[in-house]
Parts: structure tokens; sequence; C-alpha cells
């Protein structure tokens, strides 16, 4: 007895085919973009992480040299109050010298 070649016999028309292919295709194409997208969403989601690393960091700097200015900015102001005030003894010792004596 022969054996059965029924299994051989397509159960698809080209037709048939060719979509099944055509879908196969779109899909695999679409995964690999998906892929893709994906790996551009991680690479921009760790440079994102980078430059917020580096903005913190930039603004720790900056703090701090804020506080440094700001002391630098009140013992200038302090000094330019000292010197007004020592000015203005100054000029009232001069003024007083001036000023004729009763003696």
């Amino acid at each position: 007895m022969p054996e059965s070649t029924d299994w051989l016999k397509p159960d698809y028309s080209h037709k048939e085919l060719a979509k099944i292919l055509r879908l196969l295709t779109y899909n695999l194409i679409a995964q690999a973009k998906m892929e893709e997208a994906q790996r551009n969403l991680a690479q921009a989601h760790d440079q994102l992480d980078q430059i917020m690393a580096e903005t913190q960091s930039q603004r720790e700097t900056a703090d701090g040299k804020d506080a440094e200015l700001q002391a630098e900015v009140k013992g200038l102001q302090q000094a330019l109050t000292d010197l007004r005030a020592e000015s203005s003894r100054k000029r009232t010792l001069v003024r007083n010298s001036n000023k004729p004596r009763l003696f």
C-alpha cells in the first residue's frame, strides 16, 4: 500500500501565502522598529539622567559659590560701613579742630 501524500498538497493558495508572508514581514519590520524605538528611549533616559546629575552638581556648586559671594558681599558692606564711620569721625575731628577755642 503506497503512503498517502495528502500532507504535501498545499492547503493555501499562492495569494493566501503571499498575504501571510506580507503580514509576517510587516510584523517583523514593526517589531524591529519597536525594538529600535525602545533602544532610543533607553538611550534618551540615560542621557536625561546624566544631564539631571550634571545639573544637580552645577546647582550645588553654584549654591556653594553663592554662599561664598554672599559672605564676601556682607564683609565688603561691613568694611564700607566701617570706612564711612571712620570718615565721618575724621571729618568731625577736623571740624572741631578748626573751631576757635575760647580759653
